[in-house]
């Protein structure tokens, strides 16, 4: 299991910035899958018998973390399995971006998806938090842009590219029409 021992966080990045931490005996049970695919698109063109296949990057998989949110362990810090409960509602109804960090080595950029409490016996809640993941950053600290992100951020750049030889050809325009004055 990744970061045995550490508590898993989410917090906001955005808004409140209000933190959810599962650890101890909150914290989410183990076997957690972190995956990610690819994404293709697979298309038959009129009269060929094979597809053709376009690789369009990678996407992460949502991570979905199971637990129980309970009393004894809580109300050592002043909590309640209700007020873990309100966090994680707050966290998935305001929408904002987060940030899911478990130890060093799971660090995902998303949003809380879905959350689902199971009310087993008073003070003891048990959660499914689904985390949509946008951003992962691998061990090694670099962060894997989106679907998209690269496309539009080449994009940019050829904008970018094609305004600034648009601006130097105005620019010899006028210096050739200044000379062309001169001349005449």
């Amino acid at each position: 299991m990744p970061a045995d021992g550490q508590p898993v966080i989410i917090q906001e990045l955005a808004g409140p910035r209000a933190t959810l931490v599962l650890g101890g005996r909150d914290r989410p049970a183990p076997n957690v899958g972190v995956g990610s695919k690819q994404r293709a698109t697979q298309k038959y063109l009129p009269g060929s018998e094979e597809a053709v296949v376009h690789i369009m990057g990678t996407a992460e998989d949502p991570i979905s973390l199971r637990g129980r949110f309970h009393d004894d362990f809580l109300r050592v810090f002043g909590q309640s399995p209700e007020d873990q409960v309100l966090q994680a509602r707050g966290l998935l109804h305001r929408m904002n971006s987060c940030r899911l960090t478990w130890g060093t080595s799971i660090v995902r950029i998303g949003r809380v998806k879905a959350f689902v409490p199971t009310y087993v016996r008073d003070k003891v809640i048990d959660y499914e938090i689904t985390f949509d993941v946008d951003l992962a950053e691998d061990q090694g600290g670099v962060f894997h842009a989106p679907p998209g992100a690269a496309a539009a951020a080449n994009i940019r750049q050829s904008v970018n590219t094609a305004i600034s030889i648009a601006s130097g050809a105005v620019v010899v325009a006028r210096a050739i029409l200044k000379v062309g004055t001169v001349i005449l």
